[in-house]
């Protein structure tokens, strides 16, 4: 078999459709399924909840907004959660994707060499760019708002508060049990159905929008983002989303920003648990600085993890 020349641009070899009117009104089409199905799916799961609150609509509600004072809500809420990531995240776009592409495997996926190669490496680099990853969160919430956007600094900072809150209560794992139920609820429903919605196929049809893998990628990285409504984590999330999506541009494969982003969780999540359990001191939520020389060097090695990643692709694609 003859030597293929290899470029960015063959891998994933995407294919650009410059339909704009079609293209745009698939994805309206798309956020539209997505955003209904998420309010049917907490109104249901609410409805599953129900019947062990003596059918007090009030009464749920008011104990699911006040968190802390009843931890005896934490699963009732990790049961709503995943009801809801499962139906809107995973379930419907999945849906949407198979109805729309009519060979959606390859659409998702377009390079089905070597699938397990890269699982390792992927899982690397998300480990060493959590000092990069950081650092950003420092910036981030070290950010102070001109005089005229006071308004919305003082709710973006009691918005971050609440959400800090819930997700301290709901990440306060207290046996086993609720730490299997945190890694399918917490890590591995968001990282399937976020990278499928954000990558799989937002990120696939603003290429076809764009013409551009650089502006499909920061795109989605940025809705990504948003779509978590906490300004002072926004910009290390945004970059997280950029992440998975050159790991999805460089290989093609859809597995790897889901393993990475199943990572991402799932390391967060089981640290916190070992905390909790006292197993460790480390606290992985602790205001300590991380340094510019730390960041700097998690950036290089995540940088040369990428370097490798791209190489073993280029092998793989000469090699077929």
């Amino acid at each position: 078999m003859d030597k293929k020349e290899f470029s960015l641009e063959s891998i994933p070899s995407r294919k650009y459709f410059h339909t704009p009117g079609s293209q745009t009104i698939e994805i309206f089409y798309f956020i539209v399924f997505v955003v209904a199905s998420l309010f049917v799916s907490q109104f249901l799961a609410l409805l599953t909840l129900l019947p062990l609150h003596d059918f007090q609509l009030v009464t749920l509600m008011g104990k699911m907004n006040d968190l802390l004072s009843h931890p005896e809500m934490k699963l009732e809420l990790l049961a709503i959660q995943g009801i809801s990531s499962c139906l809107s995240f995973v379930i419907v776009p999945l849906l949407f994707i198979i109805w729309k592409e009519k060979y959606w495997r390859s659409f998702l996926s377009t390079n089905s060499k070597n699938k397990y190669l890269l699982i390792l490496p992927t899982m690397l680099l998300v480990v060493v760019s959590l000092p990069f990853v950081s650092y950003l969160v420092q910036w981030n919430e070290s950010l102070v708002l001109p005089d005229f956007l006071s308004q919305f600094e003082i709710w973006a900072k009691e918005k971050e508060e609440f959400l800090k809150k819930i997700t301290q209560a709901m990440t306060k794992l207290d046996s086993g049990f609720e730490l299997i139920v945190g890694m399918l609820v917490i890590a591995l429903l968001p990282a399937l159905g976020e990278e499928l919605v954000f990558r799989g196929y937002l990120q696939n049809k603003f290429v076809q929008l764009f013409g551009s893998v650089h502006v499909a990628i920061w795109l989605s990285a940025f809705l990504f983002s948003a779509i978590h409504f906490q300004f002072y984590g926004f910009v290390p999330r945004m970059i997280l989303g950029a992440i998975f999506g050159y790991l999805y541009l460089f290989t093609g494969q859809f597995h790897l920003p889901v393993i990475a982003h199943f990572t991402n969780n799932g390391l967060m999540l089981i640290m916190m648990y070992l905390k909790n359990k006292e197993y460790i001191k480390y606290d992985i939520e602790s205001e300590e600085n991380v340094t510019l020389s730390v960041a700097a060097l998690s950036f290089a090695m995540m940088s040369f993890i990428f370097v490798v990643i791209m190489r073993q692709v280029k092998i793989n694609h000469i090699n077929n």
